[in-house]
């Protein structure tokens, strides 16, 4: 059988080095305009040019177990979906945008086939501290305990809370509650988990974060909304993607992607607030309203967290000082203007001056000048019998 497998793989390999890969760019937009209008062959030869971004994803992806030909063709199944879905007129490049949802096509083959999913050993012993201490504080409050009460309690940052709901979703694709954690001892996670029987992981879990609200609000997103969220918050178990890297998949704008996820976000939200998972202010709805209009927005962390809260209150704080000294600047500029309409020297100079004695009468009336000056003159020629020269 394995040997089959092989030989079909083989076989496989040979037939895409028969494909023509290269064409000028001319020849792909005709290719292209042909496929949007309908054109199967158009299509198909696109789907041939690029069957070679299957294969580096399905070996990536290969298991003990799992036939690599069966992980290509549902590779293949993705790259069409790609075909159907990617805008040429965009600009962007279609191997990148392909290679998403390859991905998506192989791991939900996988997942269907395991109906499990395999969870790192140190992440059960987060998972073991998180429900002892979920117990005590629904014991000690006679309530199921909010995200921010389990922060709080085990001393954990967004980051570290994000990473264990990331595992408790993970526990729940576990087939089995005997499933085997720790073969040395043959923990299971029923034992790891209940606590001497106070608690199913799985009714826990429902219960504390409401999964089927969240879950059905997830669904309730439109197809892009539901990408955006999965791929910028890594939510296929991917590493979370930049704005850039979203937007260049899906032929958008990194403005536009940052919106469609503000919206999504939102949307979710709002039904975590339903749900009780995050708490609303105690303020009546229009005194929230009011004051939300208000404030900057803030970007949050799991927890409903302003993220380098220290940080934005420094720049807030400046920006409000130079603003005030913007004001003050202002107002110096405007109360100097007005003291300069009201000043005793502008007044003086718009009084009518005495004429100015001539230089003669100045002398006959035997005053005293200062030496070179005109009248000082017209005083020694006056005195030596001459006259003055002009």
């Amino acid at each position: 059988m394995e040997n089959e497998s092989l030989d079909s793989v083989n076989e496989y390999f040979k037939h895409l080095g028969k494909i023509t890969q290269e064409l000028d760019r001319d020849e792909m937009n005709r290719l292209w305009k042909l496929a949007k209008k309908g054109d199967k062959d158009a299509k198909n030869k696109i789907m041939e040019m690029n069957l070679r971004l299957v294969i580096p994803t399905a070996k990536r992806f290969q298991r003990p177990g799992m036939d690599l030909m069966d992980l290509i063709e549902e590779g293949n199944l993705g790259l069409l979906q790609a075909i159907d879905k990617f805008e040429p007129e965009k600009g962007y490049r279609f191997s990148t945008y392909a290679v998403y949802w390859i991905e998506q096509y192989i791991r939900k083959y996988i997942e269907e086939q395991s109906g499990s999913i395999k969870i790192p050993s140190h992440a059960w012993g987060n998972l073991k501290k998180w429900f002892r201490a979920w117990n005590e504080l629904k014991e000690a409050n006679g309530r199921d305990p909010s995200l921010n009460e389990m922060a709080a309690e085990l001393n954990l940052t967004a980051r570290q809370v994000k990473s264990i709901m990331d595992t408790l979703n993970a526990a729940k694709g576990v087939d089995s509650l005997t499933t085997l954690i720790h073969d040395e001892d043959e923990t299971t996670l029923e034992d790891l988990i209940s606590d001497d029987g106070k608690g199913n992981p799985h009714d826990v879990f429902l219960k504390n974060e409401n999964q089927n609200s969240i879950k059905k609000s997830m669904e309730d997103l439109n197809d892009r909304d539901r990408q955006v969220l999965i791929m910028r918050y890594g939510l296929d178990d991917n590493e979370p993607k930049t704005l850039g890297e979203v937007a260049e998949i899906l032929g958008l704008s990194r403005e536009r992607v940052r919106q469609i996820e503000e919206r999504a976000v939102n949307t979710l939200r709002k039904e975590a607030y339903k749900a009780g998972i995050l708490e609303p202010s105690t303020l009546d709805l229009r005194t929230r309203k009011l004051h939300t209009a208000m404030q900057p927005r803030l970007k949050t962390n799991i927890l409903g967290q302003t993220i380098d809260k220290s940080s934005l209150a420094k720049l807030l704080k400046q920006r409000a000082a130079l603003l005030a000294q913007q004001k003050a600047n202002e107002d110096k500029k405007s109360a100097a203007k007005k003291a300069d309409k009201k000043s005793p020297a502008k007044k003086a100079s718009t009084k009518k001056t005495a004429p100015k004695e001539s230089a003669k009468k100045a002398v006959a009336k035997g005053k005293t000048f200062a030496k070179g000056t005109p009248a000082a003159k017209a005083k020694k020629t006056a005195k030596h019998g001459k006259k003055p020269t002009k």
